[in-house]
């Protein structure tokens, strides 16, 4: 019995000194490490709001525009946008209007950059009640935007001309842009193909 219990002590005082072994060494070389952030310049961050907006046109439209401004720098950036806004129901027609959103860059509108394209169709059927107004949000990645003044533009446009006129209320965005690696500035991306059309009324 003697024996026995020596044995366990043995063990146990074996299994503690392997615990510490491993505390200290982690202690040493945290297998997480932290570290302070600043940014490298200004403008890394930008936010806008808007109030009411008419979009009267098949064209795109701005809903609003952020401007980022990276004069001076040497390096690209990779700017992602996301942006969102009431849509208020025109409650003309009981058949589907349909109405685009999407990210549109500088002097490209949003029909550049097609993956970024949302769809919303309203109606005001007569023995239902719809809604009077739905949220939409649409987002974009710009992976190597020069150095230079750029605008990130949140647009709308109508699907055809006798879609009634939309108003969007309370619309916002908010673009987060940081400095493109050597390593990801090696490789190019294009504007991958874009999903499957929606049909103007399902």
């Amino acid at each position: 019995m003697v024996a026995w219990n020596i044995a366990l002590s043995v063990a146990l005082l074996v299994a503690v000194l392997g615990v510490l072994a491993s505390a200290a060494q982690a202690a040493n070389d945290p297998p997480v490490k932290v570290f302070t952030a600043s940014y490298a310049h200004g403008n890394g961050i930008r936010g806008g709001g808007a109030g009411s907006r008419v979009i009267n046109s098949t064209a795109y439209q701005d809903i609003l525009t952020i401007p980022v401004n990276f004069t001076g720098q040497s390096h690209t950036h990779q700017c992602a946008i996301i942006a969102s806004a009431n849509v208020t129901n025109p409650s003309i027609s009981d058949t589907g209007n349909v109405y685009r959103f999407g990210i549109g860059l500088d002097g490209a509108s949003a029909a550049t950059y097609s993956f970024s394209e949302m769809v919303v169709e309203l109606n005001d059927n007569a023995t239902i009640d719809d809604p009077s107004w739905v949220p939409v949000t649409t987002n974009r990645l710009f992976t190597s935007l020069s150095a230079g003044s750029h605008t990130l533009r949140f647009q709308a446009r109508k699907n055809a001309a006798s879609n009634p006129n939309l108003t969007v209320n309370n619309a916002y965005a908010t673009v987060i842009c940081l400095k493109r690696s050597q390593e990801s500035a090696a490789t190019t991306e294009s504007e991958p193909a874009a999903p499957d059309t929606l049909p103007d009324s399902q």
